[in-house]
């Protein structure tokens, strides 16, 4: 046993394996790890002298700090204490979003965790002392929390905060150290079994022995931070804290204004930005789960989608507070502005179509790729067009709303930008069909069938998008039918066709067996495509007879296309029960 503990040790303190080039930003984890670990040791210390009711809770700390040897030492470094956490905290946090530590998802959930965890310890903390700023602090988060009566009965005894909250926070703020203790050792073992990471943001071969190499570059780091902490302990705990938590409770008289600790700063700004209680607590909640949604964005798709769907939901929020409280964000009666929840909206609903047609272009490339056993024509370019189109495709949502009384020039912008988007696109297919030809024009399985009717539906709406890209055209065609043919063949169709093509190429992988031969996926395909074509290609012609969308009736002289349409869908639907 003693041997096993020797070989741990050495194993994860002594000859781990370091990246060669960590810097002093790899510090703050370890000396946040000896700041938590003070904070225990001086919180064991108080908690035996301190008296959890109402009657002897600050009578307690002022004894603690004027009657017991060195208690005042104690009582002063827990408190720093609490503030270097979280000053450590927020820097570790920092650094692992910039150096991509969130890629880890393991040790960085397992991070986040210890974070909620340093929350609600720290708030129960701050309450324990039973000064004026603590009770009403105290008194103002557990309303918000009243619309879960049995919730904040459980945690306050009652629903105000009274004799039983203050023993409850005192038993909470003692276990939960322990328990972020315990996850801090499952933190390490996550990055352990992962390996750190480096400001390089990938795996490289050149590795270090933990010791001595960055045991030192800890220590150093250590002897500064605690240079600090002493001088904050013995000389600035005064300014860090509010001169009305010196005052004994006093339920009758309320603080001119409640503040709390500097590091709730963040989650007090969007409470009080927020005129519902229950609005604010879902913004804060939602913030934090943000944290551990970053440890999927993991690609370009999942990229796109958490930087826009946030902006999505503040339109939606405001859209609902307008209803439900009130407000006039968007009622111009009362000089709101309609035209700004279309901008909300559609910055999420131009991207929203490139999160769906992304992972069709892997699946296309990776087909293509697989079937003629050789790599892709241009891969590195194909890259490049990926980064392009994420980051294009995020800029050009204005193209939505070119009938809204837009400037010229910033139509002009928009147009030019929109136009843009066709040069990695196009750069992809034209890689995709160098890769095709070099096979001599050889259809070796139904998915490549399937990833050329891709390549044909694809180029023929990215095509007539760069025709409604264009602010003048839009004017005339803007909400037709040739709105609704571009967006079908470049987004619906070809999202269904990439669908179909995964399911053809992988089925065996998938399901262990041939669902469908090869046979009837490309009478299908071939039936399904045909279809495709006779009901949007019509739609197109329709749409510069200046056909509306959404209307019940048409004039006879539109009404030959229309039956083309009719014939086309069905024999889509047909196809598609051929499929199944």
């Amino acid at each position: 046993m003693n041997y096993n503990s020797i070989n741990l040790v050495k194993t994860h303190l002594i000859n781990y394996p370091c990246p060669l080039n960590i810097n002093f930003l790899w510090n703050y984890g370890f000396l946040l790890g000896i700041i938590f670990f003070i904070q225990i040791l001086t919180g064991v210390f108080l908690a035996s002298r301190y008296s959890p009711e109402i009657s002897y809770a600050y009578y307690s700390i002022q004894h603690i700090l004027r009657e017991l040897w060195s208690g005042w030492c104690f009582r002063y470094m827990h408190a720093t204490g609490a503030s270097l956490v979280f000053f450590l905290t927020y820097l570790h946090i920092l650094r692992g979003l910039n150096y991509s530590y969130l890629y880890l998802p393991l040790s960085w959930i397992s991070g986040l965790i210890i974070f909620a965890l340093f929350i609600v310890t720290a708030f129960i903390g701050y309450v324990l002392p039973w000064g004026q700023m603590s009770y009403w602090g105290a008194t103002v988060i557990t309303n918000l929390l009243s619309g879960i009566p049995s919730l904040v009965i459980w945690l306050c005894g009652g629903y105000t905060v009274s004799d039983p909250t203050i023993k409850r926070f005192f038993v909470l703020h003692f276990i939960l150290p322990f328990v972020a203790l315990c996850i801090v050792f499952i933190h390490i073992f996550f990055l352990h079994l992962h390996g750190s990471t480096n400001p390089l943001g990938y795996d490289t071969a050149l590795k270090i022995p933990f010791y001595p190499n960055l045991l030192s570059l800890d220590v150093k780091g250590f002897n500064n931070i605690l240079i600090l902490f002493l001088i904050q302990s013995i000389f600035g705990v005064i300014p860090l804290s509010h001169p009305d938590n010196a005052i004994v409770v006093n339920t009758y008289v309320t603080p001119l204004q409640i503040v709390p600790e500097w590091y709730f700063l963040p989650f007090y700004a969007m409470l009080k930005t927020i005129p519902s209680k229950n609005a604010g607590l879902v913004i804060v909640i939602a913030s934090l789960q943000l944290l551990f949604l970053l440890a999927e964005q993991r690609n370009l798709t999942t990229i796109i989608q958490f930087k826009m769907v946030f902006i999505l939901t503040g339109g939606v929020l405001m859209l609902l507070s307008d209803l439900h409280f009130n407000t006039l964000f968007f009622d111009p009666t009362f000089a709101g502005d309609p035209i700004l929840y279309q901008h909300l909206f559609w910055f999420f609903g131009h991207p929203e179509v490139y999160i769906l047609i992304l992972p069709a272009f892997g699946v296309i490339s990776h087909v293509i790729s697989t079937n003629y056993c050789r790599s892709l024509f241009g891969n590195q370019s194909m890259i490049l067009a990926m980064g392009c189109i994420a980051v294009l495709g995020s800029v050009v949502w204005v193209h939505h709303m070119y009938t809204t009384g837009l400037e010229v020039d910033t139509r002009a912008f928009f147009t030019s930008t929109t136009i843009l988007i066709s040069i990695p696109t196009g750069t992809k297919v034209f890689n995709w069909l160098c890769t095709y030809m070099s096979s001599n024009f050889g259809i070796t399985h139904s998915s490549s069938l399937l990833c050329l009717l891709f390549i044909c539906t694809f180029t023929f709406g990215g095509t007539t998008g760069v025709i409604l890209g264009n602010g003048a055209i839009d004017i005339a065609l803007h909400d037709t039918y040739y709105v609704i043919a571009h967006f079908h063949f470049v987004l619906s169709i070809g999202a269904i066709i990439a669908l179909f093509t995964c399911v053809s190429f992988f089925q065996e992988s998938f399901f262990g067996k041939t669902l469908r031969e090869n046979t009837l996926i490309v009478l299908w395909s071939i039936l399904f495509f045909i279809g495709v074509i006779l009901t949007f290609l019509p739609m197109h012609f329709l749409g510069f007879n200046v056909m509306p969308r959404r209307i019940p009736d048409y004039p006879d002289a539109l009404n030959g296309w229309n039956m083309i349409c009719s014939i086309g869908s069905t024999m889509t639907l047909f196809g598609l029960l051929i499929f199944k």
